[in-house]
């Protein structure tokens, strides 16, 4: 989807500490950010707080709230996003929680950025992605083989007012007979949380692949639908793969993220992938890694950054920002 006059006015942040692996090696994760007892709203908060303070807008002047998590935030029957509505926007907006995965942040892109399109005037949107994975049903270093499950909280102002960054484009599309991946062979009712089932999402993958659904014709289609899906974003942001400057994908193992990025010709070392191994992996992966690069000159005007997503459905996304300015906290 092209997006043109959209921008990203600010990005905030939330990481608690940094716990290493209880193992580790040179392709795996190294560790993660863990939050012990504070709520993944509370962290949230904080982030949005920064997020709001660094794009210098007013509360009053948004009109969407998009909250994104991967496990659970709450009460069951209570949603996030009122908890940011009722201690720092306030009640007059569309807010909504995106139930997505790990990719939720190019949901929720799509959907503000076509708000705030057909609204027009001078609008903004707040989404936020927050995740606090402590649970005695989900072991953060062994759910996922080569994975460390992180927590924290990331933030971003989205307005058609004019930021340091554009948002180019943003785009997905779903492997949809590969569903059955992130589920495996657990029942659709009740859920694991009623029977104390435990997350274990290795063993959802191994479910699937040894029952045969992994297909070499399947395997195929993924990596084409990912080059589809990073051209079709280029594309619409009208520029080529040589103009990306850097690209923050998901965070996990090299080897993992590489049977989706070296058939586009990206390297390691055009990734944000060292950073990210360190703090863990969620729907915050993205926005983590765009922020570290603001932070540390990864990006300057006249950059491009790609973002590439991964999530449960298969789901495939992809992201183009165009920095125009220097960040105005930096």
């Amino acid at each position: 989807m092209r997006t043109p006059d959209i921008f990203v006015n600010a990005v905030g942040t939330f990481l608690p500490e940094l716990r290493p692996a209880p193992s580790a090696d040179d392709d795996t994760m190294t560790g993660a950010a863990v939050g012990g007892d504070l709520p993944a709203v509370e962290m949230a908060l904080n982030a949005s707080r920064q997020a709001l303070e660094r794009s210098g807008a007013s509360p009053d002047s948004f009109d969407t709230l998009l909250y994104v998590e991967v496990y659970h935030s709450g009460p069951d029957g209570w949603y996030p996003h009122a908890y940011l509505q009722r201690h720092l926007l306030g009640g007059d907006m569309l807010a909504a929680t995106i139930g997505q995965g790990c990719n939720g942040v190019f949901g929720a892109l799509e959907l503000a950025a076509g708000r705030l399109g057909a609204l027009g005037g001078d609008r903004s949107a707040m989404i936020v992605a927050a995740d606090n994975l402590d649970s005695p049903l989900l072991d953060r270093w062994t759910a996922l083989t080569g994975y460390c499950m992180g927590d924290g909280a990331t933030a971003l102002v989205l307005s058609t007012v004019p930021g340091f960054a554009r948002l180019r484009s943003v785009t997905s599309s779903t492997v949809t007979e590969l569903e059955e991946l992130h589920r495996g062979k657990e029942p659709l009712h009740p859920s694991g949380l009623v029977t104390g089932q435990p997350t274990d999402f290795q063993a959802r993958s191994d479910a699937f692949i040894g029952g045969g659904g992994f297909t070499d014709d399947l395997i195929l289609k993924l990596i084409r639908t990912t080059e589809e899906v990073v051209t079709r974003a280029l594309d619409e942001a009208g520029i080529g793969m040589e103009q990306v400057t850097r690209v923050a994908p998901f965070h996990g193992p090299w080897s993992n993220l590489e049977v989706y990025l070296s058939p586009l010709g990206l390297t390691r070392d055009r990734t944000t992938w060292e950073y990210g191994r360190a703090v863990g992996h969620s729907a915050c992966d993205h926005l983590l890694g765009f922020d570290h690069l603001l932070s540390t000159g990864g990006l300057r005007p006249g950059d491009h950054l790609l973002m590439f997503g991964v999530g449960p459905g298969v789901n495939l996304a992809a992201a183009v920002i165009e920095i125009v300015d220097g960040a105005p906290w930096r």
